[in-house]
This record gives C-alpha cells, structure tokens and sequence, in this order.
C-alpha cells in the first residue's frame, strides 16, 4: 500500500515538473513548429534553405576507406597472418 502511495506520488510530481499536462493542452498548439533561439518555424528555415537536391554528390564522400564489418574482419585477419608469418 506505502510503496504503490509513494509510486503515484512520484508519478503525479514527475508530470508536474516537467509540465506533461499543460504539453497536451490543446491551446499550445498555437506556437507548435516555433524555433525558440531564432523565433522562426520550421517552414521558414526550410524555406531559407532553399531547395533539396534529389540526387547526393558521391565526390564529396570520401569512401575509400569505407567497408562493411565483414570486410573489416577479413582485411584484419588477413593482416594478422600476414604479421604472423614475418
């Protein structure tokens, strides 16, 4: 009985701190989308932005040392016998 008191207690503390009703209060969602450091939305970054480009440029990832986890374990391995065998 103390220790289920106590959890909603600590449940009803909890929601009020971090004001979990007034999150869900329908009238907050005025200011839903609001960027509070500039005090733009969303949309207007995005617009700032300017438009998206469908397609990534590859020269500008450097994949030359990029591989899968199963390649870094055989290239591994084989340098392991390779400083066994010397």
């Amino acid at each position: 009985m103390k220790f289920s008191l106590l959890a909603a207690a600590l449940m009803a503390l909890t929601l009020a701190a971090c004001d979990r009703p007034k999150q869900a209060d329908p009238a907050s969602i005025e200011n839903y989308g609001q960027i509070t450091e500039e005090g733009t939305t969303i949309a207007e970054e995005r617009e700032a932005a300017g438009p998206v480009s469908e397609v990534a440029d590859p020269e500008k990832f450097k994949l030359k040392d990029a591989m899968q986890a199963e390649e870094a374990a055989e290239v591994a391995a084989a340098e392991a016998a390779e400083g066994g065998d010397e």
